[in-house]
């Protein structure tokens, strides 16, 4: 029974213990009479709650434990696979007696189990300032073949999870200078500048998200000790640009721009490492510095930088030094990518030189939508009178093929401007052009008084049912209410209601579900992109990220529920997804649901399931909003289409057919759209080009069936040579290194390459994978396919298998 329906009381809905099925059952037995000795063997046991509980009930019995626990130690005769794990379960317990076991912990130091001497260097942070040799000890851990012991020793760099009293015992603070404890000398050694230099060690192995952290959090609070050392030339990190990138980035101020631009260009500098310095000396550098960075990059070729240094220069609001003459250079590169980033500095930086040109671009019919889409970007920083009088002019011309991007942008810099032509666009629009009727309300909206703009400019006019509908979900998803705008978009669409359903109503629709609906239909009508389940709710590992994942929705949910909540979204929210609604000092309103919040900043994830933070001293106001699920969702739906989706959300998790498998298979997949540059850089190279990480492709989100099968009618298609291809990929997180199996449905018309090495035309195969992120990338050829698509990870694959997760 779900939490919300009034239907759960003391009796439905409880679980009190879960098992797996075909566990054999245990025999109570009290722990809490049993001796020292009994709980000892406890810790041999295979039962987790037996091990804790006894662990526990040590504690309590206090530190005189630690000599019995000695003397059992002795004379166990432990077998070589459960010791480790014995060893462990007692080094916690001298843990909680307080006593040093300095050999016991160096022999789980060194096990064979990852895991284990990862839970050994936990320990070890506790304890590192009273074991003489602790630094020593951690620096042989820091680069570990395994990724967790190289992240519980960053962090024991750091941070100790002694009290400041402990610590002060520990370094002879509250003793008298002329008695101070051996232990002194350790603890100062963790007050060496230096000890950044073992933290990032770990840069020189694969990385993974959580160790990024890690290294991250040690380095801030490690910087009072090495910034100064820095500054004065007492240390430099050995000269390794990667560790001097990591830890200025960290602290996000004073990096050394000269030297991060030495050797930006050296050959063996990759391009992730370049973004990284890049990133560091944009925030950095003066205006001569980046100038001559822009100028670097265009030399080079390299797109990426320039766009990161347009990014920057907007936060930092500084323009850099770049002259007119190498701007032009730019705008007539024979490469598309450059020329573009050209256009968009040109807007940015030097409007008035380069006016004409750029007026060109955005009035002319025959302007690429790409080409448009840059020097918009940069008129939105720039915020040039005559170019937005040009967007302004050109927007409102009915038959203008960029029309929905120049209103956007006008609409970000000048809503007040825009309102009109917005609502004049909106009433021109046909029922099939629904995108760009959210394209352009969405801008709109954003603006703090947008909803108010939007209402005035739409009074006595009418538009397509369709597109109204559009509108009121756009309007739901701000996460603001205005009932005056919603009533007359109604009239003006001539929307009809479901809300207001009679009891009568209700039942017949209830009874349809139960007797004629097909859980099949309803996933198609679930699936449908216009109704847009599938940007906010997940089923398994596939879908957004916003809503509540419905995995197991209908073991939990009745019917009369879940009809109910599409009819009347606001009537019961789940906990944690009500919408927050921030308005920022810059006139700008964001909508989401908050899934962090500190004293820094507010953490919103949006109805288009991107995460967006906002910097606390940016905040004017906040305030809880609505569901971020629309009312009038389902209006535009008949009674069939909302029985068929009742009865597929009812056998969610609950029928065979629509329970996900335990199988690991690929749900979430990111497909490529066909732009123009899509088409340039494929064109320019080959279709093996869409397995790199070329910025020149844009991925769309597409998700599987319940049954994991990927529909090709859900992928675009790209004619390249006169052959109509669609190309997909998914990522994989591996956390330890090993081989990773792959299944295939079939080979037929499809082409695998992972991290752009292509893989054997075989159904089944498998491949050594490093920790880290890697991409698998499918070409499909669809003269040669039609049926679905499906992937799923194999686990008995012989050798040493990777540990590896499917990344949504």
């Amino acid at each position: 029974m779900d939490f919300r329906d009034d239907r759960r009381d003391h009796t439905h809905g409880r679980i009190w213990r879960v098992t797996w099925k075909g566990a054999p059952k245990r025999e109570y037995r009290s722990m809490s009479d049993r001796t020292n000795s009994d709980l000892f063997e406890s810790l041999r046991s295979d039962d987790g709650i037996e091990r804790q509980s006894a662990k526990q009930l040590l504690r309590q019995r206090g530190p005189e434990i630690a000599t019995e626990l000695q003397q059992w130690l002795r004379n166990v005769q432990l077998t070589e696979a459960e010791r480790d794990n014995v060893l462990l379960e007692a080094l916690w317990c001298f843990q909680t007696a307080r006593q040093l076991q300095p050999e016991l912990l160096k022999t789980l130091l060194e096990s064979a189990d990852g895991r284990i001497r990862a839970a050994a260097v936990r320990v070890l942070s506790h304890w590192k300032y009273l074991i003489p040799d602790s630094r020593q000890l951690l620096t042989e851990r820091i680069q570990d073949a395994h990724p967790r012991v190289r992240l519980e020793a960053v962090r024991a760099l750091s941070y100790s999870p002694l009290q400041d009293s402990e610590r002060q015992i520990a370094e002879g603070s509250a003793f008298p200078s002329d008695s101070l404890p051996a232990s002194a000398a350790t603890v100062a050694e963790y007050d060496d500048p230096q000890l950044i230099e073992t933290a990032l060690r770990p840069l020189q192995q694969p990385m993974d998200g959580n160790l990024d952290y890690a290294m991250w959090l040690t380095t801030k609070e490690l910087a009072s000790s090495w910034q100064p050392a820095f500054a004065e030339g007492r240390m430099n990190f050995g000269n390794d640009a990667d560790q001097v990138a990591f830890a200025f980035a960290a602290v996000g101020a004073g990096a050394p721009v000269e030297l991060l631009m030495r050797d930006l260009y050296q050959a063996e500098l990759t391009a992730d490492k370049r973004a990284r310095l890049v990133r560091l000396i944009s925030g950095s550098a003066d205006a001569g510095q980046l100038g001559r960075l822009v100028s670097a990059a265009a030399g080079a070729g390299d797109t990426a930088t320039i766009q990161a240094v347009l990014e920057g220069s907007v936060a930092r609001k500084l323009v850099p030094d770049v002259t007119a003459a190498e701007l032009g250079k730019l705008l007539d590169s024979d490469d598309e990518l450059l020329r573009r980033a050209g256009l968009t500095a040109a807007a940015q930086w030097r409007p008035a030189e380069f006016l004409p040109q750029l007026q060109t671009v955005l009035s002319a019919d025959d302007s690429a939508a790409d080409d448009v889409a840059a020097v918009l970007a940069g008129v939105s920083a720039s915020q040039h009178a005559a170019l937005i009088d040009t967007v302004a002019s050109v927007s409102a011309k009915a038959g203008s093929v960029n029309r929905v991007q120049l209103l956007e942008t006008l609409a970000r810099v000048k809503p007040g401007r825009s309102a009109g032509l917005v609502a004049a666009m909106l009433t021109q629009l046909k029922s099939e052009e629904t995108e760009a009727a959210r394209q352009v309300t969405q801008s709109l909206l954003q603006a703090k008084n947008g909803s108010t703009l939007l209402r005035d400019a739409l009074r006595d006019r009418t538009m397509q049912t369709d597109v109204a509908l559009e509108v009121m979900r756009v309007l739901r998803e701000s996460g603001r209410t205005d009932a005056e705008l919603e009533t007359l978009l109604r009239t003006a669409g001539s929307v009809p209601t479901r809300r207001s359903l009679t009891a009568e109503q209700r039942a017949a629709l209830l009874r349809q579900v139960a007797e004629t609906a097909s859980a099949s239909r309803g996933e198609v009508v679930f699936r449908n992109e216009r109704l847009g389940c599938l940007k906010c709710h997940a089923i398994g590992n596939a879908g957004g990220l916003v809503g509540p994942d419905m995995i197991s929705l209908g073991a939990s949910a009745q019917p009369d529920y879940l009809l109910e909540s599409l009819l009347d979204p606001n009537a019961k929210v789940k906990e944690n997804y009500h919408t927050t609604v921030v308005a920022t000092i810059e006139g700008r309103v964001l909508a989401g649901v908050q899934i962090a919040k500190s004293d820094k900043s507010v953490t919103l994830r949006t109805a288009e399931n991107a995460v967006v933070e906002i910097p606390a001293d940016q905040i004017e106001d906040t305030a809880q909003g609505v569901s971020l699920m629309p009312e009038g969702l389902v209006d535009a739906l008949t009674d069939q289409e909302i029985a068929d989706l009742v009865r597929f959300l009812s056998e969610l998790g609950r029928t065979p057919e629509y329970t996900l498998s335990r199988t690991r298979i690929v749900r979430s997949w990111g497909a490529v759209l066909p732009t123009q540059d899509a088409f340039y850089r494929i064109n320019r190279s080959s279709v093996s080009q869409v397995a790199t990480n070329d910025p020149s492709f844009t991925f769309a989100p597409k998700y599987s069936r319940v049954n994991g099968e990927l529909p090709l009618e859900d992928l675009p298609i790209l004619t390249v040579r006169e052959t109509p291809l669609s190309f997909a990929r998914t990522i994989l997180r591996v956390t330890s290194p090993g081989n990773v199996g792959f299944r295939l449905n079939s080979t037929a018309g499809v082409e695998i390459r992972i991290d752009g090495v292509p893989m054997p035309p075989e159904a089944q195969f498998a491949t050594e994978l490093s920790p880290g992120l890697h991409t698998v990338t499918a070409t499909i050829n669809r003269d040669q396919r039609s049926e679905p698509l499906q992937i799923s990870l194999q686990d008995d694959i012989g050798g040493e298998a990777a540990n590896v997760e499917l990344v949504n």
